[in-house]
């Protein structure tokens, strides 16, 4: 785990209300060197949250414009279980390509990267991070810092959920084994270099990765290793 990304985790185990969020996504743009990171989550029967650090007035003329059922990015990841990556989007259209002129207008760098995250019964979540660089800085950056965006997308999700108390149910234990690889994960191990460590092969390995997904209710594997970070199912 980065040295980042603890800090992160001890930041929001400090947060005692939503209204803190905002001001450790403003941190975390700094240690990360991103121009802004927005938090969104929603879902039938719950509180919409909107945390950014986005300028206020892009912001409300987002709202306003009624940009939301455009916006590449914000309909992709409705759409996507995958992370999805800005430049990859289809801008061409006419609104999508009004969207974009007036984003960079008001503050929204022209790189971005959202990860969507599900829950039962409808509920969504995102966080995206965002930056203003040239093309080959963004794909370096990205590839160096996308595994804790993936974690920290999770940590931050989980956080806001236990401070709305919109917390997901209760996950099943799991077996020593189960906390095994997952933990050889989480320490940045291949999977082919822990099952050799744990003696078991790849197979049996990837067994236990999907049992514990499970259990977790996890979409993939890092955000397996997420949540049981975040509940203490493992220790590092």
């Amino acid at each position: 785990m980065s040295h980042l990304l603890e800090e992160t985790i001890d930041q929001l185990q400090t947060s005692e209300s939503v209204d803190d969020i905002p001001v450790l996504l403003k941190t975390l743009r700094e240690n990360y060197d991103l121009d802004h990171i927005v938090y969104h989550s929603g879902g039938p029967g719950l509180k919409e949250q909107n945390l950014f650090t986005y300028p206020v007035e892009w912001v409300m003329h987002y709202i306003n414009e009624g940009y939301r059922n455009h916006d590449p990015v914000y309909m992709s990841t409705q759409r996507s279980w995958l992370p999805v990556e800005w430049s990859r989007l289809n801008w061409s259209g006419k609104m999508e390509h009004r969207i974009l002129k007036e984003a960079l207008d008001g503050g929204v760098g022209l790189n971005g990267y959202s990860i969507p995250m599900r829950g039962a019964a409808g509920r969504f979540a995102m966080l995206s991070f965002n930056v203003n660089a040239k093309p080959a800085q963004w794909e370096s950056q990205l590839e160096a810092q996308k595994r804790d965006y993936l974690l920290l997308s999770h940590y931050v999700h989980e956080k806001v959920q236990a401070l709305t108390g919109e917390e997901e149910a209760t996950i099943k234990e799991l077996s020593p084994r189960e906390r095994d690889v997952l933990t050889l994960l989480s320490l940045g191990k291949s999977r082919a270099q822990a099952a050799e460590q744990l003696k078991i092969s790849e197979h049996t390995f990837r067994v236990y990765v999907d049992t514990a997904r499970h259990k977790l209710g996890a979409l993939n594997t890092t955000h397996a290793v997420a949540v049981a970070l975040i509940q203490r199912a493992i220790v590092i």
